[in-house]
């Protein structure tokens, strides 16, 4: 049961390095402009990385699994970006949220059906360590919890710089990018970090901060609308991540 459960955390975080971290800008304006170039080097990347996380189960089952994950990925991505420049995504947000729920979707869907057909178990070299047995447990409990940093940091970024783009009309084209972007993942980092070790009081000393830095421009009643919804809105997503590591942590 563990290594089915260790399965789908590497599972989820190959997903969230190769969509959040290893999708370069180039590759999602290559995508969005229907250049076959951003799809072959994302699924190159989408592969790759499966492959690298979940070689501690291989077996050709389950490469034949990663090789029609990897393709549904980029199916589903074409699929988005049709839809994207029909207009029947309202905004770029919706259209992030509904991709990334059919990956997950689909992940979890081909992880159920391995695990029922029992292919989720480490193959020989590993199942002979004693100290990767004994300590099979931790290891689970540690991807998890890379799993929800990476997606609270990286997936929480790509999510924020979409919403606030709906906002960007109330204050002079502001966007979540340069040093704000890098600011907010370092933000979401502690405050699910705190939340993770139950020390949730020190949060107040993270936003004080920020607030400190960004205090000239909050007299600009937009821009301080427009900040505060941001800040809100990260410290949300930092908080879910943080509770459910630490739910994980004390089960």
């Amino acid at each position: 049961m563990q290594e089915q459960w260790l399965a789908l955390a590497l599972w989820l975080f190959s997903h969230g390095l190769a969509d959040f971290v290893l999708q370069s800008d180039k590759m999602v304006t290559d995508k969005a402009l229907g250049r076959w170039q951003g799809y072959v080097v994302h699924f190159t990347a989408v592969f790759a990385t499966s492959m690298l996380f979940m070689h501690p189960f291989l077996s050709w089952r389950l490469f034949v699994a990663l090789l029609l994950l990897s393709l549904l990925h980029i199916a589903v991505d074409y699929a988005g970006y049709q839809l994207a420049a029909s207009k029947v995504y309202k905004n770029d947000l919706v259209g992030f949220l509904i991709d990334q729920i059919c990956h997950v979707l689909f992940i979890a869907i081909i992880w159920l059906w391995m695990r029922y057909q029992g292919d989720l178990a480490l193959i020989g070299s590993y199942a002979k360590i004693p100290w990767v047995v004994a300590s099979l447990a931790q290891f689970v409990d540690a991807s998890y919890i890379a799993v929800m940093y990476l997606y609270v940091i990286f997936g929480g970024g790509i999510f924020m710089k979409k919403m606030m783009q709906l906002l960007a009309f109330k204050v002079d084209k502001q966007e979540v990018i340069g040093i704000g972007r890098y600011i907010g993942m370092l933000e979401r980092a502690i405050i699910a970090t705190l939340v993770l070790f139950n020390a949730m009081t020190a949060m107040a000393f993270v936003l004080t901060a920020k607030s400190l830095a960004r205090y000239s421009e909050l007299d600009n009643k937009c821009f301080a609308e427009y900040y505060l919804v941001g800040t809100l809105m990260s410290t949300l997503l930092a908080l879910i991540g943080g509770v459910l590591g630490h739910m994980l942590l004390i089960r």
